[in-house]
């Protein structure tokens, strides 16, 4: 055999175990919808959303003037997967939240996480945020995380909420968003003074969102600070007329009803940091 035979054949070797490994290396890879499957847990169902644009909850709902409030979220772009898994009789949610908290630690950051009544009450996550009423169980019997991942060169927005419903089933509600983008639409909802104006892509953004969801209202978050030289009635007071002005511009400048438009008065009873406004909005979109 000549040494340019021989040289051939043992670099063809060569390829094909190099080809061998990288194939091998892609197939032990999992899929972001397997990677996010739990042991033997079965699958109660799945679909994707027809929505453009996804509410990811990054603090417990609390209530305001009896209706559920979220303080923190984010709004992601792109293709959103849920999955509503049931464990294994021998699972308990405890385990499998501690599993997901590792994952997600691992491929990406946690950018909330609550256990137990420090979750808030879970029909409103069962109601109001996933509209799955199987979810609906005791304040002391849920979990819940979400954050970003990167499986396999993509980057996913994560939240999984586990519950021991009134059944007495362990369920896990989790979903997963391929961002179609880096860019969130608009993060722990949007600051907006009352002399200001909402900057155009904001405004495009949640407009599109009202006009494919009838369901969904525009809740404007009202603050002033403790250092306002403000009492809690002079406050209220004035916050409350500043949003009658703004309900009336909203409605007529986007073509809706005012009644999609609610107002919520958190006054100076929030963790907001100080800014040199006397009030101040929030706006949120949500689920009544």
């Amino acid at each position: 055999m000549s040494f340019a035979k021989y040289k051939f054949r043992v670099l063809k070797h060569i390829g094909c175990v190099f080809l061998f490994s990288l194939s091998a290396q892609t197939m032990s890879m999992p899929s972001v919808h397997d990677a996010l499957l739990y042991n033997n847990a079965g699958i109660e169902s799945e679909s994707v959303s027809s929505s453009k644009t996804h509410q990811v909850v990054l603090s417990a709902p609390t209530r305001i003037n009896n209706a559920p409030f979220i303080e923190k979220e984010t709004r992601v772009e792109g293709k959103k997967t849920v999955m509503l898994l049931r464990l294994d009789n021998q699972d308990t949610p405890q385990a499998a939240f501690a599993h997901y908290r590792a994952f997600m630690a691992k491929h990406g950051t946690v950018a909330y996480s609550c256990e137990n009544r420090g979750c808030g009450i879970s029909s409103y996550w069962a109601n109001s945020i996933f509209e799955e009423r199987r979810l609906a169980g005791r304040d002391s019997d849920q979990y819940y995380l979400a954050g970003q991942i990167d499986i396999a060169g993509s980057s996913y927005w994560v939240s999984v909420y586990l519950v021991t419903n009134a059944l007495r089933q362990n369920l896990v509600y989790v979903t997963y968003i391929l961002q179609e983008s880096q860019k969130q639409v608009w993060e722990n909802a949007y600051l907006l003074f009352p002399e200001s104006k909402l900057p155009s892509p904001v405004v495009l953004t949640l407009k599109d969102q009202l006009s494919q969801d009838s369901r969904l209202k525009l809740y404007v978050a009202g603050y002033f600070g403790l250092d306002a030289n403000l009492t809690i009635s002079a406050g209220e007071s004035k916050l409350l007329s500043a949003f009658q002005g703004l309900q009336k511009e909203l409605a007529a400048e986007w073509s809706i009803s005012e009644d999609r438009i609610e107002f919520k008065i958190v006054g100076p009873f929030h963790s907001e940091p100080p800014v040199e406004k006397e009030i101040w909005f929030r706006l949120f979109l949500l689920k009544p």
